[in-house]
């Protein structure tokens, strides 16, 4: 089982460093500004997907381990949501509409915000990714 997980992992890691390697490469030859600006975006996308897996990678091994620690605080979901649709609203494709429907009132939970947070932007990128 973790071998296939590795052989996973190891693709899905491979693949934006390639990226990254041969659009750095294509920058140092290419002279046109406006077509460095266009790999330099490829490449910032790519780096910050190999991040998150790297992230994503660390925080199961921490899980695994039993290392892994929850901070549970009173939270409030509503305000939450907001702060997470913010910072996915300056991601977005311009053909992608990201609609937040709320409910009246204020919930609150006990929770680790951080976690909700990361299982939040998760959702919202894979998501994305996939549109």
């Amino acid at each position: 089982m973790k071998s296939v997980f590795w052989a996973n992992m190891s693709h899905e890691i491979c693949t934006p460093l390639n990226a990254i390697v041969g659009f750095s490469e294509i920058i140092a030859v290419t002279e046109n500004e406006e077509e460095k600006l266009q790999y330099l975006e490829i490449i910032q996308k790519n780096s910050n997907l190999l991040l998150q897996l790297i992230n994503d990678i660390l925080d199961l091994s921490r899980i695994e381990s039993g290392k892994s620690e929850m901070h549970f605080q009173q939270i409030e979901i509503s305000g939450l949501v907001e702060e997470v649709e913010k910072v996915h609203q300056l991601k977005m494709k311009t053909d992608v509409e990201l609609k937040v429907i709320r409910p009246e009132g204020e919930y609150w939970t006990s929770t680790d915000r951080n976690r909700v947070m990361q299982v939040l932007f998760n959702f919202l990128s894979n998501a994305i990714k996939s549109s």
